[in-house]
């Protein structure tokens, strides 16, 4: 009896709540709490008359959705959130933060991206469950950073991202909240590392995933940095991003135009003879005119395309050699630099054996020039470095002094040629430590001279710098004191088998 005068009662609430007397069919949907659980119900009322029209009652449907609707928001979730975080996913952060920002487009916003360094490193050597526990860890560290005035999402990875108002945004804070992961590993010294970029919103009618890819970009300016930053994006990331790009679009075709060209810069023997010179390769852009080497070189590093660069540089190197046995210059010789990744990339012995032998020219006119990392560690390329030697090319240690260069390369590298970079003494010049330096590259050029190895010196500016490494034993100089680098056209009408005055 008591159910029933419940249900009557809910029934005359719905006729008060919902029911619009003109209206014979309704429907709505309401919720209702039983046994402590909540269930969902459509409701549905109809309005009975027999065949003349005349009204003779009424009924309602009830149709149970709670299994339905639990069901609904499951999938929903799962579509919305990351199963190991439970944070948002990246399509549906994308999603909110635009609908918030399309409600306030005169607010102050920020996009925080962050990352972990060398996070594959804690799966390889900690195992998978590790890395999980981390990342739910940096997880719980971001929901807890800006509390429910942010949205925050997993957005692939170890890749986490935050919107927030930029009031409430400070950076000493989240540098504190993330320092609990320096020692997350526990007996281990492995250190773990956060690296953050902030765009502040000034547009809001970029697509979110540029703002985040703009984060991203400020990230990449600490990516070598072994603490926890934070990187502020700036216009002009931007357009060094766009500039990488056109100049990894504008490679191929610039290589097919000949829009690389190959400038010489002499080198001078002691006794003041030019027996020849360096390669250097220039990038002349049809629309922005000389591109310099720091601007493309690096980046054809990073993409592998720089052992197609250097291969068109010995080509040229063998053609310009060749002209020159045709003008009755036989024994001038040219350097080329061969890159790290010319030996993962390239079969460097086929290639250089091929290109002399294509152009008749002899093999100790070709200079070739590696450094340290190229090779050491390596015995492969220490092999195939002494394959060259027997084949005939005269090889150089390039840049010698200037990084952290070791006896050690000097023992296992057989070579002919050292070349000693002269930044390694200059930039003691005003530390008070010259007269050391002086020493120590006194040492190293009789080191050499005991190795039977020739040494060139490159970098010499001043008559005083020519003096001393003269006094000291050095054989080939290379400078703006002698020389800068020039067209090929310019070295053979100015130096090409010419003498120069060293007094």
């Amino acid at each position: 009896m008591v159910q029933v005068l419940t249900l009557e009662k809910q029934v005359r609430n719905w006729q008060l709540e919902h029911l619009d007397p003109s209206n014979p069919v309704q429907v709505w949907e309401t919720k209702r709490r039983i046994s402590g659980e909540l269930h969902y119900f459509n409701i549905e009322y109809r309005r009975i008359y027999d065949s003349a029209s005349k009204y003779l009652g009424c009924f309602f449907l009830i149709h149970d959705r709670t299994e339905e609707f639990i069901k609904y928001n499951t999938e929903r979730y799962r579509a919305t959130h990351d199963k190991l975080t439970g944070l948002y996913n990246k399509e549906y952060f994308y999603d909110v933060v635009r609908a918030v920002l399309n409600k306030n487009p005169d607010g102050k916003y920020n996009i925080i991206v962050f990352d972990v360094k060398n996070f594959k490193l804690v799966n390889d050597v900690f195992g998978v469950d590790e890395g999980d526990r981390l990342l739910k860890e940096i997880s719980r560290i971001t929901a807890d950073f800006g509390g429910k005035n942010c949205i925050y999402a997993r957005l692939t990875g170890d890749r986490f991202a935050v919107f927030m108002p930029r009031s409430i945004f400070s950076e000493d804070k989240l540098l504190r909240e993330f320092s609990v992961l320096d020692n997350f590993i526990e007996q281990s010294k492995f250190k773990i590392h956060i690296h953050i970029g902030v765009y502040e919103i000034v547009d809001t009618n970029l697509r979110v995933s540029v703002m985040c890819d703009h984060a991203n970009l400020a990230i990449k300016t600490i990516k070598d940095s072994f603490k926890s930053h934070v990187a502020y994006y700036e216009s002009q990331l931007r357009e060094d991003f766009i500039g990488d790009h056109r100049i990894i679009s504008d490679f191929e075709t610039a290589v097919s135009d000949g829009q690389f060209c190959a400038y010489i810069q002499p080198q001078i023997a002691v006794d003041g003879s030019i027996r020849g010179g360096e390669a250097l390769v220039r990038w002349i852009h049809p629309k922005d005119g000389m591109i310099p080497p720091n601007r493309f070189i690096k980046i054809l590093e990073q993409t592998g395309l720089i052992s197609r660069l250097d291969r068109y540089m010995w080509e040229t190197a063998c053609q310009n050699l060749r002209r020159w046995s045709e003008m009755g210059f036989k024994k001038s010789y040219i350097s080329v630099n061969i890159s790290q990744k010319d030996f993962y990339l390239l079969d460097v012995y086929e290639v250089i054996t091929s290109l002399v032998e294509q152009y008749e020219i002899a093999p100790k006119r070709l200079h070739l020039e590696i450094t340290e990392t190229a090779v050491m560690d390596n015995r492969e390329h220490l092999n195939l470095i002494s394959r060259l030697r027997e084949y005939g090319f005269i090889v150089e240690i390039d840049d010698f002094g200037s990084g952290y260069s070791s006896l050690n390369m000097l023992k296992e590298l057989e070579a002919d040629v050292l070349k000693i970079d002269m930044g390694f003494l200059q930039r003691t010049e005003n530390t008070g430590n010259s007269e050391k330096s002086k020493i120590i590259l006194q040492m190293i050029i009789k080191l050499a001279k005991s190795l039977d190895m020739e040494v060139i010196t490159e970098g010499v500016e001043f008559k005083e710098q020519v003096s001393f490494l003269a006094e000291y034993g050095c054989d080939i100089y290379q400078g703006y004191y002698f020389a800068k680098p020039m067209t090929v056209s310019d070295f053979e009408s100015d130096y090409l088998n010419k003498r120069f005055r060293m007094k």
